[in-house]
This record gives structure tokens, C-alpha cells and sequence, in this order.
């Protein structure tokens, strides 16, 4: 679809050269050239797409200006990324570099019109098949038909229920019990970008076992983009109502009434699915009546609708996927990966095949039908032998040029120093568990400039090459290594200004000093070591949602705490302090005060608790090791009116009496006692945790 892949992608290199027109100065010509160029063929694709099942010609088109936004991305991207190496200092060398960089220049003001004659042939070609400019604001019958077929397409049910979900059931629970047990709460709200999971925690907490038989009624609306409130007022009646055949016939004054009346009788809940804007809500919210017992669970992209339909609403953004859970759904499968890794015969153009057909199958019944039917799919045959190996190096090509992707992980295979050298424009790159000759990366991973995701989970590398700071449009980038002794890695991931989703490894060389502060846009960052960067650096990095720190030396108490006070958006945070002489860490100096806060692991030397008013609000689960408290810390824990789940283990508490006291701990789920020696006598006083679910005593 030329407005899905095709539209994007020059919509995409359209921004490109926006955002880095300033640093595009000198051939400023060429690229306005470009550019205008660029915005015929964007008014030329809405009647190329709806003409494209008509002519090959048309589609043939479409598939070269596919071509076209892949080279002149990787052009531009290359262009930068040499302007940016030749920041160096020297009078001699910046003279050198600047007789180079003209004549790069020269070159690529000469690619760019290349690029731009490129697209004005698509462009003559387009329009000689009678192919029209559709201006913003224009409209045509093949134009309203594709709207309604986006519609459709994004149209959601609460019956598609999913199987082999991974990383669900604690939201899942959480929300639930906002909705079922909090009558303080009217309004849950699901947010976060596109595909994070809102639509599959919504469904799951629609036919959850506890809101089934809280409620009376129930009803799901996908609103989406394009709406009319008469419609979104029919699907909910119709739902709370399925025998009354009236309800089509009925105008929007009688529905607004009879769902009304509706509201205020009975115990209903409903789910907005995909809502997009404020507004939105003001249009639907007129049913709605301000007496309690309906609840509404709504999704959206924006964390402001919830809050605009009700300022008490809990919002709740799904949480990415942590590498345990990653590798969760990956030993799932690995006896079915592992025997269709053997049959590719060791041979990486047959695993990147593979790779390509397993991209988009999540569940275990459709990893067993590829496994059954491994030979056909690969190559049409039992195996792979000389005849049929064209057929691999042609689907591997074909991949290679749509989607860049290189999966090799488990591969028990050795990658030696040649492997990179010809994928210069790979995007995607999975290196997990693979074994590297004499344990050390090839050096030629740096010419993949292009690379925006690298994993080198538990892969057999000793030594991290200084090359990778090539790789400057990293997002995301797994050093969690499988090693037997310490791993230096350069200090170069300073340069890597990209990053969202940092892993770092488990143990480092003494040697290792990495600056991290430039990295202001990570979202992730795993196994921060204080011995090896200096906790000043968590400064700058505003954005971070989810922190893991180790202390093992060259910090203060005070530092550490004014750097995390800092982290407004941390969701998760664990802490652990591996330093041979404990500091002790007292009230309100760590945990910082932030609202979005859920998690928190403290493994430190603790012995004055914090006060209930030194937590973040919302959190949702504690774990306390090593903490070697000396009061009890159920009086404080028990007034976090959000806590689910609590552990207490290795020593966290060494006095010998704990008190529950009655009405502490009201959305309590699960708790877990765990090697508290010096633990003789607890005492439950009667209404302590009434949502007890699961009680865990071992070592005590």
C-alpha cells in the first residue's frame, strides 16, 4: 500500500531533510530541488495507490520509488555521518579533512540530482498513465473507499482473545483491581504509542474472571480516527441490550436518554478502544452520568484523554517487554528454533530466510507449521544442496533489499571478520548467543552505519571493538555478553546520541570508563555501574523510564540522590550496592519522588527505613534484599494504598518481630518472606491485606 510502506518512507526522507537542513548547508540548491521534487510525488501516490490493482506498470512504479526513498535515506545518512567523523582537532588535519569533505560534497550534491532526476522519471511515467495530483483536502471515490478499508482494517473486538501472552498478567491485574475493587476510580485509562499492547491489556481485562462478575453489562467500541457519536451511542446500547431491535431506528436524543438511564440503574462497563483526541471524549461523554457504578476502561495514543474525561482517572502506559521476558517467549520455542536452525545446514543466507518467515509469527502453533513445513518454505525441497541454493541467495536478496534484517541468533555457528563487510545497509542485526572466533567481534561491525538495532545477548565476545562508534543511529544496542571474565568496552557509546535501550555488561574490565551523559534520549538503561561511569551522568538523561544501577564505589550518597531526583519518568527502578564497606542510606536521600514510579528494587544497606511519605504514590511493587532494617517496615509499607506486590528476602529485615496492622495493605496481592533469620514472631491483626492472593514464607 503506496500510503503505508511507500507514502511513509517519502513522507520519512521528507523529514529527513528538514531536521538536517543545517547541516546540509553548501548544497542547498540541490536539495530544495529534491525536496520540491519530493512533494509532486507525494500528491501523485494517494491515485497511485487506489490505481494500483489496475496496471503493473503503476505497481512497478510504486515498487521504484520504494527504491528511490531507500537510496537517498542511505545517501544522506552516509553524507552526515562523514561530516560528522571529520570533527577533529589540528590545524593540519581539519585542512586535510576540509579539502576532503569538498570533494564528498561535490559528490553528493551530484547523488542528490541524481536522485532528484530519479523521481521526476517516476513522476513523467506516473503521469503519462493519466495518474492525477490529489491535494490535501481533495476526495475521491477510490479515496473514501480506502478510508473505509483503514477502518475496517483498524476496527478491533473484544472476542479476538490471545494466547502465549508474555509480560501481561501483572498490568492485567493491576488493572483489573482498579476497576474492580477502587471505587474511588471511575476512569482507567491505557496509553502509549502504536503497538505497545493497549488493545491486548484492554481485551484481557474485559473477560477477566473478577470484572465478569463485578459487572452487569458490558460493551466494547472501537472509536479509532473517524467516528460519528450516533454510531459509538448504537454499538454500546446494542451491546448492554442485544435483543432490543429498535435501537437503529432510534435518533441520538433517545439513545443519549435510554443509555442515561441506563448508567445511573445498574453496573456497566465500558470500553473505548483506540480513542484519539480530547475532543473525542466531549462528543461520546453526554451518556455518561455522574453517579457511580459504570467504569470506563478506554485506550488511546494520548495520556490526556484519560485524564480529560476525569481528572482522578488512573492512567497507565503498558511497560516494554524486560530482556528476561524477551528470552522468556525465545525458550519457548527453542526446541522447535534449534531443529529449524540445523536444517539450514549452518548456511547464513538460509537462516536469514528463515528469519524472514518467522518475522511475524508470534504464537507457538504457527512456529510448529513453519517447523513442519521447513524444507518447502526455505527452498521447495528436503534440503539445501547445490541445485537449489539460487533459490536462497534469491529470496535472501529480495529480503535483504525490502526490509534489511539479519537474524543469526543461537546460531552455534563461528562468524569470523569477513561476515560484515557486504551488509553495509542492515538495519536490524541478532547476534545473541553466537560465537565469535577467538571471542572477538569482528571489526567491520562498524561499517554497518545504517544498523539501528544490535543484540549481542549472552553472544561469546570478549573484546567490544572501538569500530561500534560508527554505529551512530543505534536505537537500541544489548551488551549483556556471555562471558567468563571481565569485558572492556571503549568508551565509545557516548557518540551513539540515538539510543533508546541501553544494555550494559554484567562485568566490565577495571579499565572501562564510559561517558554517558550525552545519551540524553534513552527510555532503558540496564546495569549502570558507578565504577565505570559517573553517576552525574544520569543528569541529563530526562527521558529514562526504566533505570537498573549498580553501586560498587565512586559515589555518594547525596550525588546518587540528587541525580535520580532528577528522572521525572522512571517507572522501574532497582538499585544494588555492591561496595565492600556499606553506606548507609537513610530517608527520603534515594528513593526520588516520581509520580509514574511502579517498581522499586532495593538491594542496600537500610537500617532507617524510608517514611511513607519518602514513596512515589503509585507503587505497585516492592523488593527489599540486604537492607538489614532494624524497625519493622510494615507500618510504613502498609499505607501505600497502590502496593500489589512486597518482598522481603536475604536479610532485608533483621529484627524479630513484624506487625500487619488491620485496614494496611488494601490492594496487597502477593507477599513473600524469604531468609529473614532473625525473624521469631509476626503478627496479622484481623482486615489486614483482605486482597491477600499468594503468601510465600521460606528461610524464615
Amino acid at each position: 500500500m503506496a500510503e503505508g510502506v511507500v507514502f511513509f518512507g517519502v513522507q520519512k526522507l521528507w523529514e529527513l531533510l528538514n531536521r538536517e537542513s543545517s547541516r546540509l548547508n553548501g548544497i542547498d540548491e540541490q536539495v530544495e530541488g529534491l525536496k520540491r521534487q519530493l512533494g509532486r510525488l507525494q500528491s501523485l501516490l494517494k491515485d497511485a495507490d487506489a490505481r494500483k490493482h489496475e496496471s503493473e506498470r503503476v505497481r512497478n512504479f510504486l515498487e521504484d520509488v520504494k527504491d528511490i526513498v531507500y537510496d537517498a535515506e542511505d545517501l544522506i545518512e552516509s553524507f552526515l555521518l562523514k561530516k560528522f567523523k571529520g570533527k577533529e582537532k589540528g590545524i593540519m588535519r581539519q585542512a586535510r579533512r576540509l579539502a576532503c569533505f569538498l570533494v564528498d560534497r561535490r559528490e553528493f550534491a551530484s547523488d542528490i540530482e541524481g536522485i532528484t532526476k530519479r523521481i521526476s522519471e517516476v513522476i513523467e511515467g506516473m503521469q503519462s498513465l493519466g495518474i492525477q495530483q490529489i491535494i490535501d483536502g481533495g476526495r475521491s471515490l477510490c479515496l473514501q473507499d480506502r478510508k473505509r478499508e483503514q477502518r475496517e482494517i483498524r476496527q478491533t473486538f473484544p472476542n479476538n482473545t490471545e494466547s502465549d501472552l508474555v509480560g501481561v498478567k501483572q498490568s492485567v491485574e493491576e488493572l483489573v483491581s482498579h476497576l474492580v475493587e477502587n471505587d474511588y476510580i471511575q476512569v482507567v485509562s491505557i496509553y502509549g504509542m502504536g503497538g505497545i499492547g493497549k488493545t491486548t491489556l484492554a481485551r484481557q481485562v474485559f473477560h477477566h474472571d473478577m470484572v465478569r462478575c463485578h459487572f452487569d453489562g458490558f460493551a466494547w467500541v472501537c472509536v479509532s480516527q473517524e467516528f460519528t457519536r450516533k454510531h459509538v451511542w448504537q454499538r454500546i446500547l446494542q451491546e448492554l441490550r442485544p435483543h432490543d431491535g429498535s435501537i437503529l431506528q432510534m435518533d441520538e436524543y433517545t439513545l443519549q436518554g435510554q443509555l442515561f438511564e441506563l448508567m445511573e440503574t445498574g453496573r456497566y462497563i465500558v470500553v473505548l478502544d483506540d480513542v484519539w483526541k480530547e475532543e473525542d471524549w466531549d462528543r461520546i461523554k453526554p451518556v455518561f452520568p455522574q453517579k457511580r457504578g459504570w467504569k470506563l476502561l478506554l485506550t488511546s495514543r494520548n495520556e490526556g484523554v484519560g485524564l480529560h474525561a476525569d481528572p482522578t482517572c488512573f492512567a497507565f502506559r503498558p511497560r516494554i517487554l524486560t530482556p528476561h521476558e524477551k528470552f522468556r517467549v525465545d525458550d519457548e520455542m527453542e526446541a522447535m528454533g534449534k531443529k529449524m536452525v540445523a536444517y539450514c545446514g549452518g548456511l547464513p543466507l538460509a537462516v536469514k530466510v528463515l528469519g524472514g518467515l518467522l518475522a511475524k509469527k508470534r504464537t507457538v502453533p504457527e512456529w510448529k507449521r513453519v517447523c513442519d513445513n521447513i524444507g518447502t518454505l526455505i527452498v521447495g525441497k528436503s534440503g539445501l544442496d547445490d541445485s537449489n541454493l539460487n533459490s536462497v541467495h534469491r529470496v535472501l536478496s529480495l529480503s535483504y533489499e525490502d526490509l534489511p534484517t539479519l537474524d543469526l541468533a543461537d546460531s552455534p555457528y563461528i562468524v569470523s571478520a569477513p561476515s560484515f563487510q557486504c551488509l553495509s545497509l542492515l538495519r536490524v542485526l541478532h547476534l545473541s548467543r553466537v560465537k565469535f572466533e577467538g571471542g572477538k567481534m569482528p571489526s567491520s561491525i562498524g561499517e554497518l552505519i545504517h544498523l539501528r538495532f544490535l543484540s549481542l545477548y549472552k553472544a561469546g565476545i570478549s573484546h567490544i571493538p572501538s569500530s561500534l562508534r560508527k554505529l551512530k543511529l543505534l536505537y537500541y544496542l544489548n551488551l549483556r555478553v556471555d562471558v567468563a571474565s571481565p569485558v572492556h568496552v571503549p568508551n565509545v557509546l557516548k557518540e551513539m546520541q540515538e539510543l533508546r535501550y541501553l544494555l550494559l555488561p554484567v562485568s566490565m574490565h577495571d579499565k572501562t570508563k564510559l561517558e554517558l551523559g550525552d545519551l540524553v534520549n534513552l527510555e532503558y538503561l540496564w546495569r549502570f555501574s558507578t565504577k565505570h561511569s559517573s553517576v552525574t551522568d544520569l543528569f541529563c538523561m530526562t527521558k529514562l523510564r526504566e533505570l537498573n544501577v549498580f553501586i560498587t564505589g565512586g559515589c555518594n550518597s547525596e550525588t546518587l540522590s540528587s541525580s535520580l531526583h532528577q528522572l521525572r519518568d522512571l517507572e522501574v527502578l532497582s538499585l544494588h550496592d555492591r561496595q565492600e564497606t556499606h553506606v548507609a542510606y537513610h530517608r527520603g536521600e534515594i528513593v526520588p519522588d516520581c509520580t509514574h514510579l511502579k517498581d522499586l528494587v532495593l538491594a542496600m544497606h537500610m537500617p532507617r527505613f524510608p517514611h511513607q511519605y519518602g514513596f512515589p504514590p503509585y507503587l505497585a511493587h516492592i523488593w527489599l534484599m540486604h537492607c538489614s532494617m532494624e524497625e519493622d517496615p510494615m507500618p510504613i509499607l502498609e499505607k501505600l494504598l497502590c502496593l500489589k506486590s512486597l518482598v522481603l528476602t536475604c536479610g532485608a529485615f533483621v529484627g524479630n518481630r513484624m506487625v500487619c496492622s488491620k485496614g494496611g495493605f488494601p490492594q496487597l496481592c502477593a507477599l513473600k518472606l524469604s531468609e529473614q533469620e532473625e525473624l521469631e514472631e509476626w503478627i496479622v491483626e484481623e482486615g489486614s491485606m483482605p486482597c491477600l492472593r499468594t503468601l510465600t514464607i521460606d528461610k524464615c
